[in-house]
């Protein structure tokens, strides 16, 4: 959750429990370590962002705390599940579409839908199912403050054209090197999030005062889950779950 002069934005809050099992049809795969948030702890949440429909980043629990007058920003395929679940006030970014919000407080968000290929390649990010990543500026008075979360997508093209060159004072970059079940199936599909070399090689595309993996620990079909020594070695933070960031204009 980031949180800007009292706004609040949090982007895919998954809460269902630990040991819940997920059935994504070719495979199912458990929630192994306890969501970040509580529906309590989301109270009050000003826009609610969803990169795409996978039950990792929008299931059954997620919609409780949602509430009446939130700004909803998705993807088609969350917007769909979302549907599912009664909630249709949600607005849809395409690729390369903005959102913008002025609060009562003077702060002004702009939200901007990039591409996230959740694939090694065009085809297989489409058959898999792509999401979108947003770039996040919040206007502060006579400050900014830019926030890139990059959804589940590997290093291509068309992310990268979206934010090559960019600054941002933080990237949440989803990792975790997640697969598609298991055996043959993944080995033909591949890693569909990156990896931290994946990650490592991306950074080099944009400018960021901090880089902060995400998208690791939660769930059994992301393969790369002890990532601590590598983050020491390539100087990415670590921040524990449940942690709230606060952007303050001071």
């Amino acid at each position: 959750m980031i949180v800007a002069n009292g706004i609040k934005i949090i982007c895919d809050p998954v809460l269902c429990p630990v040991d819940t099992i997920h059935n994504y049809g070719f495979f199912k795969s458990k929630r192994i370590s306890p969501p970040s948030f509580s529906s309590d702890d989301l109270q009050n949440v000003n826009i609610w962002l969803f990169t795409h429909g996978h039950k990792d980043h929008c299931d059954f629990w997620t919609y409780k705390p949602i509430e009446t007058g939130s700004k909803i920003i998705a993807d088609l395929s969350a917007s769909v599940q979302l549907k599912k679940l009664g909630i249709d006030n949600v607005q849809i970014l395409q690729w390369g579409n903005k959102s913008a919000v002025t609060f009562q407080n003077g702060i002004k968000i702009v939200i901007e839908s990039v591409p996230a290929v959740h694939g090694l390649g065009a085809f297989k990010g489409k058959s898999v199912g792509n999401g979108n990543g947003y770039m996040i500026d919040f206007f502060c008075s006579d400050k900014k403050f830019s926030v890139y979360t990059t959804g589940d997508t590997l290093p291509n093209q068309q992310t990268i054209n979206a934010i090559k060159n960019k600054s941002f004072d933080l990237v949440i970059a989803n990792v975790g090197n997640a697969v598609v079940g298991k055996g043959l199936m993944a080995k033909v599909i591949g890693r569909i999030t990156m990896n931290i070399s994946d990650l490592v090689s991306f950074r080099k595309h944009l400018i960021t005062k901090t880089l902060i993996p995400i998208h690791w620990d939660a769930f059994e079909h992301y393969k790369e889950r002890d990532i601590s020594e590598l983050c020491k070695l390539h100087e990415f933070s670590i921040i524990k779950q449940g942690v709230i960031v606060y952007l303050q204009n001071k």
